[in-house]
């Protein structure tokens, strides 16, 4: 990544970090959202959580219908057992997704060509159902692309 995009992807991060722990949302326009690359997402991603300084206690892994992989950390102050109540500041926009949470009993191996599904499956240890507060520190809320 250039410099140029080092600077502009840390000035999101500390914006991004800053409104997490505000509640503030952060203006940016949609355009700008769309032209960031996979690898500035993924810095910035990068870059927020070390910032705010919690633990990461699991991930959100998502295999979308175009085949495409993405994946964010969950970070252990966000990470809720039930029965929970939540503030408006940690509900946010209030939507949820249901979801199926895996709890893995060892990191998994890969074989000689990658990981495959046996080598997955071998190390799960349970799964149950889990419900994903969505909500977004960027002000145009849930109209944002994908990279955002």
């Amino acid at each position: 990544m250039s410099e140029i995009a080092s600077d502009f992807s840390g000035t999101f991060a500390q914006k991004l970090a800053a409104a997490h722990r505000g509640g503030e949302r952060v203006t940016a326009d949609v355009s700008t959202l769309e032209a960031l690359s996979r690898d500035q997402v993924l810095c910035i991603q990068h870059d927020v959580v070390s910032a705010l300084s919690h633990p990461i206690a699991g991930w959100k892994v998502a295999a979308l219908p175009d085949g495409d992989l993405i994946s964010a950390p969950i970070i252990a102050t966000r990470l809720f057992h039930s029965p929970v109540s939540m503030s408006p500041e940690v509900y946010g926009l209030g939507g949820v997704e249901c979801e199926i949470a895996f709890r893995f009993a060892r990191e998994p191996v890969p074989g000689i060509d990658g990981f495959a599904s046996e080598h997955i499956i071998e190390a799960i240890d349970g799964a149950g159902a889990a419900i994903e507060v969505a909500d977004s520190r960027w002000a145009s809320k849930f109209a944002i692309p994908r990279n955002g």
